[in-house]
Order: structure tokens, then C-alpha cells, then sequence
């Protein structure tokens, strides 16, 4: 059975040793020696003239010089009073706070560093990676204690900066909001539960799958824009969201009374008026009785109005507005002293495969739509027009706030002479232009194509872009803008022409025995 004595002498084995500094307070005073409870039922005895005169009750910390097994250990203050380095990691390791030490030499252990008057030790697993001999660095104290009557002190480097990166931390932490937007850098994607984003600082956080917007592709090492949504309860981690937070757009609504803005016609209803959006979320209402300037025309929805604003009520959500009259049309004026059919002179802005932006003067804008630009219908916009060129138009009319221009209508229209040049029958010689499946487009002088069915084109025969054929006209067409011509009757008057050709030299060959007279003779019976 342990008894109690052997308790506490176990728990002083454990609790006490040479060179621990203790704490206790004064229960006895002879004149020689100051005995001091420091626990487990055990006095320590100190010589009196080190502590000079002292009170029963008065706190007392010293060092154990030396443990007697059952008799009373034999404290002393002098090591605590003569070290001053010691009582600085001391007062440090009880207070966990960082100093400042020396990185004096390098031994088998680690790192001897110069703390005041003692050296302390600095493991190698406890230093920092790249270190010098004279660097001053800040630790943490890990040991302080008395040893043979030497103090013994262990410093770490990595505990400062253990604690001072959690500081920086929290700080980092404590400075957000939930709503605040930051960025981050994706270090894990769980398609199943969500993405870990390391934050600055070394903060972590996390993206639930519900956080993330469907269509969302997030990837490891992608930079993200992520917002706050919570603060986990160690303080040390947050819950954050990919989708962007829904706005209160009228408590950002900057409109006032008279601002002048723009809108879109949403629909009309008899009795209340026009409702236009002004952006998505806000519309505004123009009045019944606002809408006589307009005639009460309902406009067609998507339209855009120019507004200004008669009354907004941010609490109830409502704006009301009336409609600007439309500014002057510029390009009416420019109508005015050009009428159609005068030619005026225009810079090419831009040009499309179906229309042209010309300019014609300040804010006086111009088109040419394809039907417009040339006779030929498979004539290129990009290959009439060319952006930066100046150019002479002839003025078709008015189309919206812009002048309808022409530049076909600069030149003589084809058709009108082609039928006067081209008949049916009539053999001409032509320049091949396109071959395509359906036939051979062939280019005629005034400018315009004609065609060359694949059907009147002989079997066997090789047509290529630039070669000169001989055709004749089948088919002349103004209404309809075509003109068709073959190739196969001409062809057989050819080989008509050849075989007469072979005849009349046969004829004439004396070796043949037959004579042109006896050939007409044949041909007369």
C-alpha cells in the first residue's frame, strides 16, 4: 500500500530537481536560515543573509541548489540575482513573449546565441533556414532553468515565427467582413464537396459545391475572386462563395429629381401609362397624362426613349418620368440642301458584306446598302469600298437619322444597253470568269455576267478562269437581269464547217481519182 509520504516523494522527484527555480512564501525565520514552502508539503531552506530580513508570508523565488532525499532541499537566490540574461528568458518563457538574441557560434547541437550576460541554445530543427554568424534574430524561450548551478537556456526560431505567422493571421482574419471580396489562389477542387483556396497570409478557406455557380470551371492554380461568407469558429478558417452577392440596386440608385437618363419601353397599360426600364430591376412609369407629346402612340417594346426624371420615391420603389422631346435629325438638314439625286462626296467609315458607313459631315452619317453599291449581283462590298477612302455618292433619300446613299447609281445600268447589243443567235467571244457545278459564269464588256449552263456545255470539254471561248446567245432577260448562252450549237457548226473542210480537200487530191465536178454532179442529183 503507497503511503502518502511516498506520494510526495514521488511528486518531489517528479516536480523537483537541481537547478529548478522555484516560487514559495516564508513559513519560518532562525537566524541563520529562511525556510520557504514550495509545495508538496516541502520547505526549502535558504541561508538568511541572502535574503536579508525577510517576513513569515513574503514570496520568495530561488533556485534548487541540492535535493537531501527526505530532508529539506537547499535553496539559494544568488543565481537568480547574479544572472541577468537568465531572468530575461525567464520573465520570457513564463510570459511567452519574443527577444532578441545573437547568433553567437555553431556547435554539434544547433546554434549558440548571446542572450546579456548567458548563452543559450538554438537546435538546428529550431533555426531558421538560412542564418549567419552575427545575425540578431527574435525567439521564443522553451527552456530556462538551472543545471549544476549553470543556467540552461533553449531558444527557437520557429516558434516565433509559428506564433507571428497565426498573429499575422488573425489580424489578416480579423480585418474581413462577411461580404468582403478578395483573391486567392485554388489549391485543391473536390467536384463533389467544393475548392480550397489559400489565401495571404497562409489563411486557408473553402468554396462549398453550393458556393459555385453552375457552368463554373475552377482549376488548381487559377486565381479567383471569391467573397466572404463566414467565419469558422477557430477564427483561423473561412467559408467562401464564388457567386456574386445580389445587389439592393435602389439603395445605389444615384437618379434624382431632374437627372436626364435613357430607357427601354417595357409595355403599356390604358390608364397608367408607358413603363420603360431604365436598368435591370428599376422601371419607371411616364404618366398617362404625360404621353400627349407623343400623341399616346404606344411604342414598340425595346425602344429606347430619352427621359428625365419628375418624381423618385427609393422607399416605395417608384420613378416617374417624362419622355424629352427628340433632338433635330441632322441627317434631315443634310436632306435639305441635298436632295436626292445630287451627288455629294463621303469618307468610307466602315464597310459589311450587306452595308456601308460613310461620313458625310459633323454628326452626318450615311449608308450604302448592297443593292446599292453595284449592277452586278454577286459584286463584293469589300472590293467596291474601302475604309479611309473619300468617294462620290449620289443621295437616294433619307433612312432614319442617316442619308441613304447610292454608287451604282453613278453609272449607266447595264441592262438598259444589252438587250440593243446582244440577240439571240448572235455568236460572241467572251472571257470565262467562274466555273462553278451548275455552269460556267462568263464576264461580258459592259461589266456584267453571263451564263453558261452546264447543259450546253460538251461532254468532255475543260473550261478554266481566263480562257476566251466562242458562245452563242440563247436567251436575252432584262427583266430578270440574265443573259444564257451555249456552247454546243456553235460547236456543231464548227465540225459542220471542218467536214466540209476535209471534203473539198479530198476533192481536190488527184490521188483520190475524184474530181470537184464529178462532187457537184453527186450533190445535183
Amino acid at each position: 500500500m503507497v503511503t502518502e509520504f511516498e506520494e510526495l516523494l514521488k511528486a518531489q522527484e517528479e516536480q523537483l530537481s537541481a537547478g529548478s527555480v522555484v516560487k514559495g512564501s516564508v513559513v519560518k525565520i532562525t537566524d541563520s536560515n529562511v525556510y520557504v514552502d514550495i509545495g508538496y508539503k516541502i520547505e526549502g531552506v535558504i541561508k538568511r543573509y541572502e535574503v536579508g530580513d525577510v517576513e513569515i508570508g513574503q514570496e520568495i523565488e530561488a533556485v534548487i541548489v541540492k535535493l537531501r532525499g527526505l530532508e529539506n532541499p537547499i535553496l539559494s537566490t544568488k543565481p537568480l540575482k547574479s544572472s541577468k540574461g537568465f531572468s530575461i528568458a525567464k520573465k520570457a518563457l513564463e510570459e511567452k513573449t519574443p527577444i532578441e538574441v545573437t547568433v553567437e557560434s555553431k556547435g554539434r547541437p544547433g546554434f549558440f546565441v548571446q542572450l546579456e550576460d548567458i548563452k543559450a541554445l538554438m537546435p538546428f530543427g529550431e533555426a531558421p533556414r538560412h542564418v549567419n554568424i552575427g545575425d540578431k534574430i527574435k525567439v521564443l524561450v522553451t527552456k530556462a532553468t538551472y543545471e549544476n548551478g549553470k543556467p540552461m537556456v533553449n531558444v527557437s526560431y520557429k516558434e516565433y515565427e509559428n506564433i507571428e505567422r497565426h498573429q499575422k493571421q488573425l489580424e489578416f482574419i480579423n480585418s474581413l467582413e462577411v461580404g468582403s471580396t478578395i483573391e486567392g489562389k485554388v489549391i485543391k477542387v473536390d467536384p463533389e464537396k467544393g475548392v480550397t483556396v489559400l489565401l495571404k497570409e497562409g489563411v486557408r478557406g473553402f468554396v462549398p459545391h453550393y458556393e459555385i455557380p453552375k457552368g463554373t470551371n475552377v482549376k488548381e492554380n487559377d486565381t479567383i475572386e471569391v467573397r466572404v461568407i463566414k467565419k469558422a469558429k477557430k477564427g483561423d478558417f473561412l467559408i467562401l462563395s464564388l457567386k456574386k452577392p445580389k445587389k439592393n440596386i435602389w439603395e445605389t440608385l444615384e437618379l434624382k429629381e431632374g437627372d436626364k437618363t435613357e430607357g427601354k419601353v417595357s409595355f403599356y397599360r390604358k390608364g397608367k401609362g408607358l413603363f420603360v426600364e431604365l436598368q435591370e430591376g428599376v422601371t419607371a412609369l411616364v404618366p398617362e397624362e404625360s404621353m400627349k407629346n407623343i400623341g399616346n402612340k404606344l411604342l414598340k417594346s425595346g425602344t429606347k426613349l430619352k427621359l428625365v426624371v419628375t418624381r423618385i420615391d427609393k422607399d416605395k420603389k417608384q420613378i416617374d418620368v417624362n419622355i424629352v422631346p427628340s433632338e433635330e435629325n441632322p441627317a434631315a438638314d443634310f436632306i435639305k440642301s441635298n436632295p436626292p439625286n445630287t451627288v455629294v462626296k463621303g469618307k468610307v467609315k466602315t464597310v459589311h458584306p450587306n452595308i456601308a458607313f460613310i461620313e458625310l459631315g459633323p454628326n452626318v452619317e450615311g449608308i450604302v446598302k448592297k443593292q446599292d453599291m453595284s449592277w452586278l449581283k454577286n459584286a463584293r462590298s469589300e472590293e467596291l469600298l474601302t475604309p479611309g477612302e473619300e468617294k462620290e455618292f449620289m443621295v437616294l433619300g433619307l433612312d432614319g437619322k442617316k442619308v441613304k446613299l447610292g454608287l451604282k447609281q453613278l453609272t449607266q445600268n447595264p441592262w438598259s444597253v444589252i438587250p440593243e447589243r446582244y440577240k439571240p443567235g448572235q455568236q460572241v467571244e467572251l472571257t470565262v470568269k467562274e466555273v462553278r457545278p451548275f455552269g460556267t459564269f462568263l464576264g461580258l464588256p459592259e461589266g456584267i455576267d453571263g451564263l453558261l449552263p452546264i447543259s450546253e456545255i460538251p461532254k468532255n470539254t475543260n473550261l478554266e478562269p481566263g480562257q476566251k471561248i466562242t458562245v452563242k446567245v440563247l436567251e436575252v432577260n432584262p427583266k430578270e437581269e440574265k443573259i444564257t448562252f451555249s456552247m454546243i450549237q456553235e460547236t456543231k457548226k464548227q465540225q459542220k464547217e471542218q467536214g466540209e473542210q476535209k471534203e473539198f480537200i479530198k476533192v481536190n487530191d488527184s490521188s483520190s481519182g475524184f474530181k470537184l465536178g464529178d462532187i457537184l454532179k453527186n450533190k445535183l442529183k
